[in-house]
């Protein structure tokens, strides 16, 4: 078979190429993809006769101008209107055949990181890496599925602060049992490498709750730095939402509303993992995101 490495297109046909076709991933298998037309009554129809829209409109309705305040409240800790986060909500109840929706919280959002650890495991760990630079791949403006690297600069400035929400139902299963979220930070002070430890400690049995620690002061020219959660000598579950990892007046914690905590090297983040990635996770233990319902949990 034939390889062809490029073809140039003439002009008087550029016009109906690009309403046909349009350029495809240049830099893995170089290839163009048709250009789907609109989208057709019938599959509209299809469309909305799924759609938990509908029932959805009628819930939040049926609700009190100060319910739907609370849920607004709630909406605002993930960067979303109140609608939005109850449809979000309703649509879990809906396809995990649950009843009513969950009750809006202001330390968590539907979806939440869970560690869990059971017998024989008696620790995890899991991290978030942020080095000083490092490359992405981001799309190219104006086609469907091409991408290009680009440089993302994560600029440290302090106070550097940790926020997280979390909720505790473990056991101690040894000598020393303990649960935290931490970052270590990393600079360079003549010649020599420091860490700077930041920490937030959880107690093992803890309702849904928030807490923060800040650091003010790093010797030396920071590195980078490596966002940590962990427990060790314990077995239960630890759930937590709305990481916070703030300096240099940004919130730079990736999926910090736990969307996918799973989700590690993909396409884009080819140097670094996506979100967070395994340290320790030894068999009898797990981590991923989970739909958190009070009223059933």
């Amino acid at each position: 078979m034939a390889k062809i490495s490029f073809k140039l297109v003439p002009p008087e046909f550029e016009l109906q190429y690009r309403k046909a076709l349009n350029p495809s991933d240049r830099f893995t298998i170089s290839s163009v993809r048709r250009t789907r037309s609109f989208t057709s009554k019938a599959r509209i129809k299809g469309i909305t006769q799924r759609s938990v829209l509908p029932a959805a409109g009628e819930a939040w309705g049926a609700l009190t101008t100060a319910e739907q305040e609370q849920w607004e409240l709630a909406g605002d800790n993930s960067n979303l209107t109140g609608w939005r986060l109850f449809v979000k909500d309703f649509a879990w109840c809906k396809k995990l055949e649950l009843g009513a929706p969950a009750t809006p919280d202001l330390n968590y959002q539907v979806e939440v990181g869970r560690l869990s650890i059971s017998s024989p495991a008696s620790a995890i760990k899991i991290a978030q890496l942020h080095p000083y630079t490092y490359f992405v791949l981001r799309k190219v403006r104006g086609t469907k599925s091409q991408f290009e690297p680009r440089l993302v600069t994560e600029a440290f400035g302090l106070p550097l602060e940790l926020s997280i929400s979390f909720r505790t139902n473990l056991v101690a299963a040894g000598a020393d049992p303990l649960a935290r979220a931490y970052i270590e930070i990393y600079s360079n002070y003549q010649g020599r490498d420091i860490v700077t430890e930041l920490a937030v400690p959880f107690t093992l049995q803890a309702s849904w709750q928030r807490a923060t620690a800040t650091a003010t002061k790093v010797l030396g020219v920071v590195k980078g730095y490596t966002a940590f959660i962990e427990c060790q000598d314990v077995t239960g579950v630890l759930d937590f939402d709305n990481v916070t990892i703030e300096h240099s007046g940004q919130n730079w914690a990736r999926d910090p509303f736990c969307y996918n905590i799973r989700s590690s090297y993909t396409k884009s983040f080819f140097q670094i993992p996506r979100h967070w990635v395994t340290i320790n996770v030894p068999e009898g233990a797990f981590f991923d995101s989970f739909y958190y319902n009070q009223e059933i949990l």
